[in-house]
């Protein structure tokens, strides 16, 4: 067996894990994101499967699948969390709803819209700025 195959198997075996924790993560409600460079379309066969749950309420948590990171967003924290969290801009800028309750995602994502238009913030290679700081 060459090299290219035993990637070729690890990165279906990785797959596989990914689609049962989706299918379980869309079975405890809320809203089910993908996010990161899979969202954006940059992703290769061994990028991380990078996923937020959004939750009515509860507590934020950012917990390791094996395959990635889960993100538990609260919506009762939101504002909270999008005033000391860069991640969190970014996941609801990229997030790709996979599943689940769709208002949930839309308020959250009215919250995000929002929040940067209030503050007049852009995203920038340096991360989320005030649109004049914009490099």
């Amino acid at each position: 067996m060459s090299w290219i195959d035993i990637f070729r198997e690890v990165a279906e075996e990785r797959g596989r894990r990914a689609e049962e924790l989706v299918r379980r993560l869309c079975g405890e409600g809320g809203a089910l994101l993908l996010f990161g460079s899979r969202a954006r379309g940059g992703g290769h066969p061994f990028s991380d499967w990078d996923l937020a749950l959004i939750v009515r309420a509860g507590d934020y948590e950012v917990r390791s699948t094996g395959v990635g990171q889960l993100f538990v967003i609260p919506l009762d924290r939101l504002d909270e969390l999008l005033a000391t969290s860069m991640v969190i801009l970014d996941i609801l800028a990229d997030g790709v709803l996979l599943c689940g309750d769709r208002a949930l995602y839309e308020e959250a994502h009215a919250k995000f819209r929002r929040y940067v238009e209030e503050r007049g913030l852009v995203r920038s290679r340096l991360g989320w700025v005030p649109a004049g700081w914009a490099v």
